[in-house]
C-alpha cells in the first residue's frame, strides 16, 4: 500500500505557533513515502491513563523486624503539601496501588516540604506506616541528594535513612539507600476544596515568616475578663470554636483549618504592660516544621477591642523570633470578636 504524506510549508501554515494560516493548495508539496505497514492509532476518545510505577531504577534496603522485604516497586502520591511514598513487594502501579495482593507487604513514608528558619525550603521525612503501625510528627534533617518533582509522571530521587524502634507488638523498621520513584496523579480530598464562603485575603494586612510574606486572611480576638485576651491571625479563615482555650472563664478558642501559617498571641493581665505588648506567641501551620512558642513582646496590635463589638480593626506592627523563625506583621486587619 502506498502512503501519501502532505507537508505544509511554513509560509502556508504561518510562522507563529498560536495562529494557523489557512491552507493554500498551491503551497502543498506531495511526496510519496516508501511502503510501510499502517500504524495503529488509539481511539480519539480514549481516557488518558495514569502513569505506571515502573520498576524503580533505585530501591533502598527495607527491613521490618528480622525480615528484609523484597521491594520491587516504588512510587509517590501527592497529598496536599506532602508526598506519600509507597514501597511494595508486588509490581504495583498508580492505578492499583491500594489493591494489596495476598502476601503483599508495603511500607508507606510521608515526606513534607517545609519552610526552614533561614528562608530555604526542603523535603524531609515526616511519618511512616508499616505493619499496621503509624508514626507522624516532627521534621528531621533535609533528605540527602533529593531531587523531587511532584508533577504526575515525573521521577524523583533521594537518599533514605529511616529507623524506627520496635514498639509494643510492632516490629522495628530500617530503610537505607537511594530511592527513585515516579509521581502518580494527586489524591484529592473533600477538604481540599475551599468552602463557598472562603474569605479573600485582607488587602492591607501581612504576615512575614522567614522572609516569606503572606496576606492575612482571617483574624480573631478572644477576650477574657480575668486573663487578658488572645489574638490570632492566619493565612486562612479564623473561627471562634467551642472548647478549652486555657483561660478559665471562657469555653471558646480560636482556630484556623489547614493554614499555611498561623500566629497566635496571648495577652495575659498578670504580665500586662503599659505599651500593650503580648507576653507569649505561638507559630504554627503546614509551612512550619512544628508548633513553636516564644516571646511575642516585639509584636504589637492596637487598640484593644471595645466591649460589645463583633468586629474590630487592629493596627499591626513589630517583629519577633519564634522557634528560630523571624516573624513580622504589618498593616490593618479586621478581626472577629468571640463572644
Amino acid at each position: 500500500m502506498k502512503r501519501v504524506v502532505l507537508v505544509c510549508v511554513i509560509a502556508a501554515c504561518g510562522g507563529k505557533k498560536d495562529k494557523a494560516a489557512p491552507l493554500d493548495a498551491a503551497a502543498v508539496v506531495v511526496k510519496k513515502a516508501p511502503d510501510a505497514a499502517p500504524v495503529a492509532k488509539p481511539a480519539p476518545d480514549a481516557a488518558p491513563r495514569a502513569p505506571d510505577a515502573a520498576p524503580a531504577a533505585k530501591l533502598p534496603t527495607v527491613k521490618v523486624g528480622e525480615d528484609t522485604l523484597p521491594i520491587v516497586s516504588a512510587f509517590a502520591i501527592p497529598e496536599r503539601n506532602d508526598l506519600q511514598l509507597q514501597l511494595s513487594t508486588w509490581p504495583a502501579t498508580c492505578e492499583d496501588h491500594s489493591m494489596i495482593p495476598e502476601g503483599g507487604r508495603h511500607v508507606d513514608l510521608t515526606i513534607r516540604k517545609k519552610l526552614r528558619p533561614d528562608g530555604s525550603w526542603s523535603w524531609a521525612m515526616f511519618g511512616t506506616y508499616f505493619e499496621g503501625r503509624s508514626t507522624e510528627g516532627g521534621f528531621g534533617e533535609p533528605l540527602a541528594n533529593a531531587t523531587i518533582d511532584a508533577t504526575p509522571g515525573a521521577r524523583s530521587t533521594m537518599e533514605l535513612h529511616v529507623a524506627a524502634e520496635a514498639f509494643s507488638d510492632s516490629p522495628a523498621l530500617a530503610i537505607d539507600g537511594a530511592l527513585e520513584v515516579v509521581t502518580c496523579p494527586p489524591v484529592v480530598y473533600q477538604y481540599d476544596t475551599p468552602p463557598p464562603d472562603a474569605q479573600p485575603p485582607q488587602p492591607e494586612a501581612f504576615l512575614t515568616v522567614a522572609g516569606q510574606q503572606l496576606p492575612i486572611v482571617g483574624a480573631g480576638y478572644l477576650p477574657s475578663k480575668k486573663h487578658g485576651y488572645h489574638l490570632m491571625v492566619s493565612s486562612h479563615a479564623v473561627k471562634c470554636t467551642e472548647g478549652s482555650s486555657g483561660m478559665a472563664d471562657t469555653d471558646t478558642f480560636l482556630t484556623s483549618s489547614w493554614p499555611d501559617v498561623s500566629l497566635k498571641l496571648e495577652y495575659a493581665k498578670a504580665y500586662d504592660r503599659a505599651d500593650g505588648q503580648p507576653w507569649s506567641a505561638a507559630l504554627d501551620g503546614e509551612w512550619i516544621d512544628q508548633w513553636h512558642s516564644g516571646d511575642g513582646s516585639g509584636l504589637t496590635a492596637s487598640p484593644k477591642a471595645p466591649k460589645g463589638k463583633r468586629e474590630v480593626e487592629l493596627t499591626l506592627g513589630g517583629s519577633a523570633t519564634i522557634g528560630g523563625y523571624p516573624v513580622a506583621w504589618s498593616g490593618k486587619v479586621e478581626a472577629i470578636v468571640c463572644p
